[in-house]
């Protein structure tokens, strides 16, 4: 009798296992969520927890707030806001790529800045940026086309690339084609004739000739290198490393005088015409002896930059740096 009694609870408690497992795997995670688009349902179900599940019903988030961002690595449905404010106002960026920055940059700015820096710059130059494992000793500046903008060893445009860089053709270069952004362009013109004229040596641009416009984050990165191997741990007192210097900008441009080495560039007549004359075109030299501790920067009288006139007007008049004169 007490076999027979043994047999029939196990028999009972083996079908009411059977039974329970037959509703677990009949169980729908998404009984309680209101909407009825199947293929979504579908994706729920791959790649939500249970957890994600729950938050979904709970605030009754539709689909169609987070369906196209579900697949990729990243995707956090908690974040699904954020994804969709980024794709809302930046038109060039894949889901993928909007997954992607969001994450990275949510710890790092607010979205209206993310916004901005992808305004500003490309999507790859803000992930890159975004992908350094340490930025508190890095700074991506607000304004990267702007003529005022600032770059020193600290504040960078990083892997920025210049979209608008276009040939100077107002003066000769020595080997390569010398380009600059488009605004420095008219400056620049405007300059070669006035010193062509004021000089009266009957050469193009007054003997001026040019050896470096913009130049790109990979060819400072080799022309950092370089220095290195010159001045060793001094490196960054003759040069800039890769994404902080002003020729990336495309606002700046290196001159030589035939019969001058680039260290004496500033013997020459066309140095002593551009020291009390720039600054009526907008251009300034960047790196002065006098102001060596503000730049962190040797002299290099053969550097000028375009600030634009208001500002290389209040520089020249008042003897400041860039820093000086814009952000201190």
């Amino acid at each position: 009798m007490k076999a027979k009694r043994f047999l029939f609870i196990s028999a009972v408690v083996l079908i009411s296992a059977v039974c329970l497992a037959v509703m677990n795997i009949n169980y729908d995670r998404l009984s309680r969520y209101p909407y009825e688009d199947k293929a979504a349902r579908a994706l729920i179900e791959e790649y939500f927890s249970n957890k994600d599940i729950e938050y979904i019903i709970e605030y009754s988030i539709s689909p169609s707030e987070f369906i196209d961002f579900i697949s990729y690595p990243e995707f956090s449905v908690y974040h699904a806001a954020e994804y969709n404010q980024i794709r809302n106002s930046i038109w060039y960026l894949d889901n993928e790529q909007v997954v992607k920055v969001v994450e990275l940059a949510r710890e790092k700015m607010t979205m209206e800045e993310l916004i901005h820096f992808l305004i500003e710059y490309d999507g790859q130059t803000v992930m890159n940026y975004l992908s350094l494992e340490d930025t508190s000793d890095t700074i991506l500046i607000k304004n990267p086309s702007s003529s005022s903008a600032y770059v020193d060893d600290i504040n960078t445009v990083h892997t920025r690339i210049l979209f608008d860089a276009l040939p100077v053709v107002s003066l000769p270069s020595k080997d390569v084609q010398v380009t600059v952004a488009s605004a420095v362009l008219e400056p620049v013109k405007n300059m070669c004739m006035a010193i062509e004229t004021e000089l009266d040596l009957h050469k193009t641009c007054g003997g001026l000739i040019a050896d470096a416009g913009y130049v790109s984050y990979d060819e400072q990165a080799l022309l950092f290198e370089e220095a290195k191997l010159v001045h060793g741990e001094d490196a960054l007192l003759y040069a800039d490393s890769a994404g902080h210097s002003e020729h990336q900008l495309g606002l700046a441009l290196d001159f030589s005088v035939e019969g001058f080495k680039k260290e004496h560039f500033d013997d020459s007549i066309q140095y002593e015409w551009l020291k009390n004359n720039a600054h009526r075109f907008g251009f300034v030299q960047s790196y002065q002896k006098e102001k060596e501790e503000i730049t962190g920067k040797a002299e290099r009288s053969w550097h000028w930059r375009f600030v634009g006139y208001e500002i290389a007007a209040k520089m020249y008049f008042e003897h400041l740096s860039l820093k000086e004169a814009v952000y201190e």
